[in-house]
């Protein structure tokens, strides 16, 4: 799971991987501006594995804007050290950062910044053309990806005669034309998310696809539990480990121990695309702040955002924890049942 250093900037990872894809070591960033040196980070360390879902958090003036950069290869930090997948870029220069961030990173910014006088299709081709493939190679990755946003319909039209929500989606097919190994949202606000009602109908843009399954999820716990304001839904890696263990979650730490006798389960029925599961959903987790979805994934809930997350966060380092104790094949040492409690 990331973990982050620098006063008022936060990382928040709620899945993990296994393998890092970003490591950056006591990264400094200043400005001279005359005589005064301004500070943009101050001795900044993270590691983020491959997989994981990163957001990085902070009051305004704090940095984030700056490591968002020196992370996607738009700057270059004063000191410090930054290993994208294993290549010291901080050491690059500007010609080699543009094909890294070319080749692995693909950016989706808050303005979007589409091309006003070319066509969705040939806004998500640019940046193809800066790459080692052919012209019909890289028309085939814009047409697929604009067909992988549902978009395919409007390839031929202007930004201008494209709705809000339409060239958002634009601006990820672009990012995703070079199959990056990395995605960067700026910004990313709960104005960037589909709303829709319990029933499933879009309240307002962007009007994005829903996505089914996890409509039938979110909304069967926010329509069955009053007291719920925010429910989130995972698919780590250790999370599916410990759903697919028949004996679930073990009491082997103290942040399991957190939810003994308050974590729910519920049986796997398929891809969660049936209505009717909802009704099953809502009884299976009852009362309880977490619940462990068989051969799936993990549920947290709470009060609010926080607290929810909060739950999962410890939830995800129990599982964590689990299955690295199992994978050392020894004895597994099982507190009291009166310790747990």
């Amino acid at each position: 799971m990331a973990t982050i250093t620098q006063p008022g900037l936060d990382a928040v990872a709620p899945t993990s991987g296994t393998e890092s894809i970003i490591r950056v070591a006591e990264v400094h960033k200043y400005y001279e501006l005359g005589e005064t040196r301004v500070h943009a980070l101050r001795g900044v360390s993270v590691e983020v594995g491959r997989g994981e879902f990163v957001a990085i958090m902070g009051s305004s003036g704090s940095g984030k804007s700056t490591f968002m950069n020196i992370l996607g290869c738009l700057d270059k930090p004063t000191s410090g050290q930054y290993y994208l997948e294993g290549i010291e870029v901080s050491s690059l220069d500007k010609k080699q950062l543009a094909a890294i961030r070319n080749r692995k990173i693909g950016f989706v910014f808050q303005g979007f910044n589409l091309l006003s006088r070319t066509t969705a299709l040939e806004n998500v081709e640019l940046p193809t053309l800066y790459a080692s493939i052919s012209r019909e190679e890289g028309v085939k990755r814009a047409n697929d990806a604009l067909e992988l946003v549902g978009l395919a319909d409007r390839k031929l039209h202007y930004p201008s005669q494209l709705s809000g929500g339409q060239q958002q989606r634009v601006a990820i097919a672009r990012a995703l034309a070079m199959d990056p190994k990395i995605m960067m949202f700026d910004e990313v606000t709960a104005s960037n998310l589909i709303k829709v009602d319990l029933d499933g109908n879009l309240v307002e843009e962007p009007d994005a696809p829903m996505h089914r399954a996890g409509f039938v999820i979110h909304s069967a716990i926010h329509g069955g539990r009053e007291d719920v304001d925010c429910v989130i839904h995972t698919h780590s890696k250790a999370g599916v480990a410990v759903a697919a263990m028949k004996e679930g979650l073990l009491p082997l730490s103290q942040h399991a121990q957190l939810f003994h006798g308050r974590v729910s389960y519920h049986d796997y029925e398929g891809l969660a695309i049936d209505i009717d599961e909802r009704t099953r959903l809502v009884r299976d987790l009852g009362h309880n702040p977490v619940m462990i979805l068989r051969n799936h994934g993990l549920l947290a809930v709470g009060t609010s955002i926080p607290l929810a997350f909060s739950n999962l966060f410890n939830l995800q380092f129990a599982c964590e924890t689990q299955v690295l104790a199992m994978a050392g094949n020894a004895t597994l040492n099982l507190p009291p049942a009166g310790v747990a409690e």
